[in-house]
C-alpha cells in the first residue's frame, strides 16, 4: 500500500503544518500503516515545534468514517501534536459522520479545545488568516 494514498503533508511554512487525510482508515490500513502515518505527522510536528506556536490545517474533504483503530491513531497524533507548539486545529470536515468520529478521537485525545471545524478548504484558509493574527 502507498501512504500518500491514504496521508500526506501538503507543507510545513509560516507557521502552517497543512496535512491530508483521505480514504477509509480500515483497522488493516492501520495495521499496515498506522506507524508511518504516526512517523510522518511527528516529523512534520517537529519542523515547526521549535518556532513557537502554529496552525494545523487538517484537510479531511476526502476522508472517510472512521474505524475504532483509526480513531485511536488520530487521537495520538492529537495527542503529540497539542503540547508542541499546536494553537489551534482547522479541520476540513464536509460530512458529518467524519465530524462525528473526530470528534471521539479528539475526546479520547483529550484535545478538543484546540480544534475548529469548518466545511471547506476555502473556509479553513480565511479561519487560519484570523489565527495568525492571534499568534
Amino acid at each position: 500500500m502507498d501512504v500518500t494514498q491514504y496521508f500526506q503533508i501538503v507543507s510545513t511554512s509560516h507557521k502552517l503544518l497543512h496535512i491530508e487525510l483521505k480514504g477509509f482508515w480500515s483497522d488493516h490500513v492501520v495495521d499496515d500503516m498506522g506507524e508511518e502515518f504516526l512517523l510522518q505527522f511527528r516529523e512534520g510536528i517537529d519542523k515547526l515545534s521549535g518556532l513557537g506556536k502554529f496552525i494545523a490545517l487538517v484537510d479531511m474533504s476526502e476522508f472517510e468514517v472512521l474505524s475504532a483503530k483509526a480513531k485511536n491513531i488520530i487521537s495520538k497524533m492529537m495527542d503529540y501534536a497539542g503540547p508542541r507548539g499546536t494553537y489551534k486545529a482547522v479541520e476540513v470536515m464536509p460530512k458529518a459522520l467524519t465530524s462525528l468520529g473526530l470528534k471521539q478521537a479528539a475526546e479520547m485525545a483529550k484535545q478538543s479545545d484546540f480544534r475548529v471545524v469548518v466545511k471547506s478548504l476555502a473556509e479553513g484558509k480565511a479561519v487560519i488568516e484570523k489565527l495568525k493574527q492571534e499568534i
